[in-house]
């Protein structure tokens, strides 16, 4: 959506110092996983995921340009579709089926994210860390914790 407040230079003239992006989440490749680990990505999901990654930098260079220091909004968990359906069984807590950060495989995913993020965005000054509600609309080829189990009434 276009608005007048997503322009870096326009922020940077009312004395803001830092913006924020979203999204970088979904702009890893996992590469660097095993290849028997590795998401495979459709080539819709491919293309989306290089425009993403693309989008991005330009955001990135814009913020610089002005002189802002650019952040990114980042949604814990959001991971690819296939990877998540490969590995849930790594990635969850067997007793409440919710992503966990107990489980030795779900760190390895998301510091090798982070990693692979701060190599692929060097202009990038940090992240703002989410965790919560999120709506998937925005993110057609990732998926997050599955629901909860029915818990009982109260």
């Amino acid at each position: 959506m276009a608005s007048q407040f997503h322009d870096p230079h326009l922020l940077a003239s009312w004395g803001f110092t830092h913006v924020a992006y979203s999204a970088v989440e979904t702009t890893a490749t996992y590469s660097w996983l095993p290849a028997t680990s590795r998401p495979v990505f459709s080539a819709p999901a491919e293309a989306w995921r290089a425009s993403m990654a693309a989008g991005l930098q330009l955001q990135l260079e814009d913020a610089e340009a002005a002189g802002l220091r650019p952040l990114c909004q980042m949604d814990m968990f959001v991971l690819p579709s296939g990877l998540f359906a490969e590995h849930a069984d790594q990635l969850t807590d067997p007793s409440t089926g919710l992503i966990s950060l107990s489980r030795s495989f779900t760190r390895t995913v998301i510091s090798g994210m982070l990693g692979e993020v701060f190599d692929r965005f060097p202009l990038l000054a940090g992240l703002v860390i989410r965790v919560g509600e999120l709506s998937l609309l925005d993110y057609p080829y990732h998926n997050v914790n599955p629901l909860p189990p029915t818990l009982p009434p109260p």
